[in-house]
């Protein structure tokens, strides 16, 4: 029979390990998420600044279609859906966005213009914000090819 009273039969707690959760910058779903948030990024730098910060929203969104169009044909499935949605917003959403800012030079549509330029950043920023938390969650987009939702 053990004796519980005796100080040496106790077991020493054990410290908890800390573990140390460094970002894996070749897992999928890291990559799904910055190519969303680079597709953010990108479009709100274009709203919200002028001059020589729209040479670094461009180069956040040259990134982010160099990332996506790299990994669209590997990895996970659900992955591969996420990079094909995000390079379908940049394609759709440049589009747009060169034709409404040339819609700004025409001086009588350009209140029209500005309107479709807050739209497009609506579209993008709610593309992107959908995809970020399907990507959370590891789901795949359900239609990556569909303009709409």
């Amino acid at each position: 029979m053990v004796n519980m009273a005796r100080p040496d039969n106790v077991v020493p707690l054990r410290p908890k390990r800390r573990i140390k959760r460094r970002l894996d910058w070749k897992a999928p779903r890291t990559l799904a998420l910055l190519v969303h948030a680079l597709t953010m990024v990108t479009f709100a730098l274009y709203l919200l600044a002028s001059g020589p910060v729209e040479y670094l929203a461009a180069a956040f969104g040259i990134a982010s279609i160099a990332i996506a169009a790299g990994r669209r044909r590997e990895g996970m499935p659900w992955a591969c859906t996420h990079h094909e949605f995000a390079l379908r917003t940049l394609l759709f959403g440049g589009v747009a966005w060169v034709l409404a800012r040339l819609i700004t030079l025409i001086p009588a549509a350009s209140p029209y213009a500005a309107y479709a330029i807050l739209g497009i950043c609506a579209w993008v920023g709610l593309r992107c914000l959908w995809a970020f938390g399907r990507a959370i969650l590891r789901l795949p987009m359900p239609r990556p090819t569909s303009p709409l939702l």
